[in-house]
């Protein structure tokens, strides 16, 4: 790379310099600029190509499997979490037989999807390709509920191999029910005089 700027005067410390001195106008070498403009001319004519050539394509998965079957209510599980870390648990799409369950290992959450898991293999019919069917896990979490439950009950899907889960927002009739529930353990609770 050349030198930046090129004053032309080689002898400074001269007395007959001093004198009769020239004034040269400094020589700025604008080689390196040159270079890194067109550098990004060519990055920004390219980038925008680019871009602009994946604004019309529409990419389309190929349909080579055939469609999913339809989720049927023996499939789907609910657990609502709530502030108490207490888990409800109700099977379907129809809230019916709220069941209390709790984080613990053996009786609590994982026995009752141990136990939904072998009612769909066992006691339900294939899907339509010939596959067992897969229970879907609902999970919905009241206000108040912790962060720490959120990743429990996360940690059991993942230990229990469920592959289809969701996090949703609880119906108002699901906090009511909890809430109804919640009142009738309470009620069976004898406080000590």
């Amino acid at each position: 790379m050349s030198e930046a700027i090129n004053t032309g005067n080689s002898r400074k410390n001269s007395k007959h310099n001093q004198r009769g001195r020239k004034r040269f106008s400094p020589h700025v070498d604008m080689t390196p600029m040159v270079d890194l403009g067109f550098l990004l001319i060519t990055f920004f004519m390219l980038s925008t190509t680019l871009s602009e050539q994946t604004k019309g394509i529409i990419w389309q998965k190929p349909i080579t499997e055939a469609p999913p079957d339809a989720v049927s209510e023996c499939q789907v599980m609910n657990i609502v979490v709530d502030s108490l870390d207490r888990i409800f648990v109700y099977e379907g799409s129809e809230l019916q037989n709220l069941k209390l369950s709790s984080f613990e290992g053996e009786h609590g959450i994982q026995k009752f999807i141990i136990d939904k898991i072998k009612r769909v293999k066992t006691g339900y019919a294939p899907t339509a390709a010939g596959k067992t069917r897969d229970i879907i896990c609902l999970i919905k979490l009241l206000n108040g509920a912790r962060y720490k439950n959120m990743i429990d009950i996360m940690d059991d899907m993942k230990i229990l191999n469920i592959e289809t889960y969701a996090l949703q927002e609880p119906s108002n009739e699901e906090i009511a029910a909890v809430a109804l529930q919640s009142k009738k353990i309470f009620a069976k609770i004898e406080l000590p005089d």
